[in-house]
This record gives structure tokens, sequence and C-alpha cells, in this order.
């Protein structure tokens, strides 16, 4: 298995402007790593969605992320987690398109 895609985990802060009454994105963090990505399988999209969903993602990650992040950019893909499982070596997630 090779480790060789990269993959962003962001983390955005939303910091509230009272002159236009709006939050604003002021802060926003990028943490990169090297993943193995592949497309999840039919049988696992059933396991864990219920159906099968287009562009599912399944990612591999040799280093742990332990800091906190909203969402994950593959290439310009946007990606939200579904599930994370950690190993004793690495580190799985699941993710879907973000909407």
């Amino acid at each position: 298995m090779r480790y060789s895609d990269t993959v962003k985990f962001v983390k955005e802060e939303e910091i509230y402007n009272r002159d236009t009454g709006e939050y604003n994105i002021e802060n926003i963090v990028q943490t990169e790593r090297y993943a193995d990505i592949t497309d999840t399988g039919t049988e696992a999209m059933n396991l864990l969605y219920g159906k099968v969903v287009q562009g599912a993602k399944t990612i591999r990650i040799k280093t742990k992320v332990t800091e906190e992040f909203d969402y994950v950019l593959i290439g310009k893909a946007i990606y939200s987690v579904k599930m994370i499982r950690t190993l004793r070596q690495e580190q799985v997630m699941h993710l879907v398109v973000k909407q």
C-alpha cells in the first residue's frame, strides 16, 4: 500500500464582524498529509450509509491526525468525514462529498 496521495485537513475559524453583522472566515489552517486514497466499496457503503453513495472515498493515513479539522480536501473536492477508525499503525477515514 502506497501513501503517495496528498490530503489536506482544513480548519476554518469564523469571526463575527460587528459592522456588517456577518461571520467572516479569518484563519484557515491546512494540515497536509500523505495518504492512500481508494473508492469505498459497495458492501462497505451499504454497511456505513445503508445505500450506495456517489463519490465516497476511503483514506488511510500512516501518521495519525490529532488536530481538529472541519473538512478534508482531496484535490479541489471538499469531503466531510463520516467515520474515523484509529488502528495500531494507521488511521482509516470514510469520506463523502460535501454538498
